[in-house]
């Protein structure tokens, strides 16, 4: 038997990052490497110009999108709305609201007088009913659904009508 080093490539590098939330993820591991963040604060070259290409693409980001990723901004401080969006975004999600309408509630989308009376009136007629509401107050999923997108709805600017 002969007594050989075995010898192990390198780990390859990871594939560049292809949208913000890939930025973000690959910003916070390289932070939490300790030789990768001294080579930084020492200014090395490569590190300084990575993190400035993944902070780039992180703040060229549409903010509502980096929320529903769970991507907070700001970095060892957090920007309150970033917070505030994201931890929406997971509440809304964890509820079994859809994407496309916790996309819409977070960037504000008004509503229509129609949409407005419309919900107004769903939810007048469903807070009369004694099983819905008994379903609704004991937390049932369906029920706590069905009544936080009447709320969003309900607390969502109206569009202001235009005269033709």
């Amino acid at each position: 038997m002969t007594d050989q080093q075995q010898q192990t490539a390198p780990p390859a590098p990871p594939a560049p990052p292809t949208n913000a939330a890939e930025a973000s993820t690959r910003l916070d591991a390289l932070k939490a490497d300790t030789g990768w963040r001294d080579r930084f604060l020492a200014g090395d070259g490569p590190a300084g110009k990575e993190f400035g290409e993944l902070q780039e693409m992180i703040d060229k980001a549409d903010p509502v999108d980096l929320a529903i990723a769970g991507v907070v901004t700001g970095g060892d401080m957090p920007d309150s709305t970033s917070k505030l969006m994201a931890e929406t975004a997971a509440w809304l999600r964890d509820i079994g609201v859809s994407t496309d309408v916790t996309r819409e509630t977070l960037s504000g989308r008004e509503m229509t007088k129609q949409e407005f009376e419309t919900v107004k009136a769903w939810k007048d007629q469903k807070m009369r009913s004694p099983e819905f509401t008994k379903r609704f107050l004991a937390g049932e999923p369906e029920e706590v659904k069905q009544m936080t997108l009447a709320n969003i709805v309900l607390s969502s600017s109206i569009k202001a009508e235009t005269e033709k």
